[in-house]
């Protein structure tokens, strides 16, 4: 799944996750919507991170970065 996301986006992404780093939610949707920018698989995302396939986030994110 490819994602392409502008670079204001990107820079707040960043922000988000510089900022919010014990917000482990919100760093996490950003750190996953910049892994998906930069061509990761959800699969490889999952795993990076720890993340299972039962994780509603997970599937919540899917859902998000495809009506991007």
């Amino acid at each position: 799944m490819e994602l392409h996301l502008s670079t204001e986006e990107v820079k707040e992404l960043q922000r988000i996750q510089k900022k919010d780093r014990f917000h482990r939610r919100r760093f996490i949707k950003a750190t996953v919507l910049l892994m998906l920018h930069r061509g990761l698989s959800m699969e490889d995302i999952q795993m990076s991170l720890t993340l299972d396939d039962n994780n509603n986030d997970v599937k919540a994110f899917q859902k998000r970065a495809n009506g991007i």
